[in-house]
């Protein structure tokens, strides 16, 4: 019983590892001038429930994420091509609970810091403020690669951890295209995890890979303000301890909605919202908000 409750809660715990939880927002992959600094604020808040196992006497397992995060880069052109290296250092306050026993948990603490790798293939140029300026935006097709260090505080004795002690890498290709006031956009990406040999004593949690779409229809009802219809799509990612059974494989859709806001051409707010519509009966249903403040200078 043991065995099944760790598993059915590392099935749910690395879905709201905070270097993960950063879901893209509609027009996160359009393009910029170059030569810029990039400063960006997120407030991230994820509630996640499941249940474990029906033959368990237990009921649901809880985990509630707040997560603040500062996200740095800069832009630069590299063949006429725009490309961009940021940082995303997330510091997160966990909740986890079983209903029904004993078990809770809080944590907070700094979480795994990600690199990121942004290069345009085609639609966005290099260009000066004063050339991006004179531009007409264009389909493109940008590809990046996320790459997390166990950097994050863990502990071989909790079940939740703001850090996973693991290395995670995830290449993605964002497409877009705009049409009058609108954009649509598709971001396809793959997500993969080293073995945590450290996992509630000396097990080793392994996950498989996590495959996942994105679909993002935004409208710009004046030049400051756009609203977008957003939808995420997540397959496999089970996990595994000490090569037993896997758990929380998952096939799971959110749908959800966001707006942005410029304050000026280099300042911006972009709120989301999501939710689980469908998902698989062994895996969580979630819900997430995100709100960021972006800055170029």
């Amino acid at each position: 019983m043991r065995l099944k409750l760790l598993a059915g809660l590392a099935a749910m715990a690395p879905l709201f590892a905070p270097s993960e939880a950063i879901a893209d927002q509609a027009r996160d992959w359009q393009n910029i001038p170059k030569d810029l600094n990039i400063v960006m604020g997120y407030y991230v808040w994820a509630d996640s429930d499941r249940s474990i196992d029906s033959a368990l006497p237990l009921s649901d397992a809880k985990v509630t994420a707040n997560i603040a995060l500062a996200r740095v880069g800069r832009s630069f052109g590299v063949a006429g091509h725009i490309a961009t290296i940021q940082f995303l250092i997330p510091y997160a306050w966990l909740d986890g609970k079983v209903e029904g026993t004993s078990i809770e948990q809080k944590r907070d603490g700094l979480a795994d810091i990600t690199g990121l790798f942004v290069y345009n293939l085609f639609g966005s140029p290099a260009l000066t403020p004063e050339e991006f300026a004179k531009w007409q935006p264009e389909t493109y097709l940008t590809g990046s690669l996320w790459v997390s260090a166990p950097i994050g505080k863990y502990s071989n004795d909790h079940l939740i951890n703001t850090g996973t002690n693991r290395w995670s890498f995830k290449p993605e290709l964002s497409f877009g295209h705009p049409f009058g006031k609108s954009w649509i956009e598709a971001n396809v990406f793959g997500q993969f995890y080293t073995t945590n040999t450290d996992y509630l004593g000396h097990n080793d949690l392994d996950q498989k890979p996590m495959l996942g779409t994105e679909l993002h229809y935004s409208y710009s009802v004046a030049p400051y303000l756009w609203l977008s219809a957003d939808a995420y799509y997540n397959y496999g990612g089970a996990t595994e301890i000490n090569n037993g059974d896997s758990n929380g494989k998952q096939s799971t859709l959110k749908l959800g909605a966001g707006l942005g806001f410029y304050f000026a051409p280099t300042a911006s707010t972009v709120i989301s919202y999501a939710h689980t519509v469908a998902k698989r009966d062994s895996t969580p249903e979630s819900q997430m908000v995100i709100a960021s403040l972006r800055f170029a200078f």
